[in-house]
């Protein structure tokens, strides 16, 4: 399936999850959305489908003596959505050009560093 074409005509589907910070905080920005609901759902509601909740018995949060699931984020940075700043196969998406609040510097996934942005 080819998606290396201009975006209507891609094939159906593009990778969030690189913006899914930067759009949900875009939403805190425009007041469609509390920030204390943005960071209580953002991790949670993947967990909760993928049943990432049950390694900690259904607690949220830092649990002393769990391996940490966390991120780490810049809130005053922003970022260019770019094709060549895409770390997914799919470099096509509607949000090209768009600059969105907020920088991950660091993931850990089951206590292990999973991403760390590069220094400037």
């Amino acid at each position: 399936v080819d998606k290396a074409v201009e975006f209507g005509s891609a094939a159906n589907g593009i990778s969030g999850i690189e913006t899914a910070l930067g759009l949900v905080l875009a939403a805190v920005d425009a007041g469609h959305l509390p920030l204390l609901r943005a960071v209580e759902a953002l991790p949670t509601g993947p967990a909760r489908v993928l049943g990432g909740l049950g390694r900690r018995g259904g607690a949220v949060g830092l649990v002393e003596g769990t391996a940490a699931d966390l991120v780490v984020f810049d809130r005053s940075d922003r970022l260019t959505v770019t094709a060549e700043g895409l770390a997914s196969r799919g470099k096509n998406s509607p949000l090209l050009g768009m600059e969105l609040p907020g920088r991950v510097l660091l993931t850990m996934a089951a206590g292990r560093i999973a991403y760390e942005a590069a220094s400037d």
